[in-house]
């Protein structure tokens, strides 16, 4: 996994920091997504479901486990922020045909639909 450490502003909240991770991962070769981070001060993470009462050793875990390609460190790791590369042959979502496939479905229905 190749590491970039990036120095800012002393108190920058997590915004500032997920911008810049996401800034310098663009710089990377390659589109990539996000797939854990960590936010020392609060002591949270995520993703959620698998580690949002854990330490930022299942950040990590989780992270190595599912191939992430790239960790960026914010202030010493007050921040972490695991990216995974997105392969090139990868479908993009047609938004106005997903769009257009949910037109006129209530706002209950449609939250009810798993995936929706």
């Amino acid at each position: 996994m190749m590491n970039i450490d990036l120095s800012m502003t002393i108190g920058i909240g997590y915004d500032e920091a997920e911008t810049a991770a996401r800034k310098a991962v663009s710089d990377a070769d390659g589109e990539y997504t996000l797939t854990a981070w960590y936010d020392k001060a609060r002591k949270m993470g995520a993703p959620q479901e698998a580690c949002s009462l854990e330490s930022w050793k299942c950040v990590r875990d989780y992270a190595e486990h599912h191939d992430a390609d790239v960790r960026i460190s914010v202030n010493g790791d007050a921040y972490e922020f695991y990216f995974t590369r997105v392969p090139h042959d990868t479908a993009a979502l047609d938004r106005d045909g997903i769009e257009g496939s949910h037109a006129g479905i209530a706002k209950d229905e449609f939250d009810n639909v798993q995936g929706g």
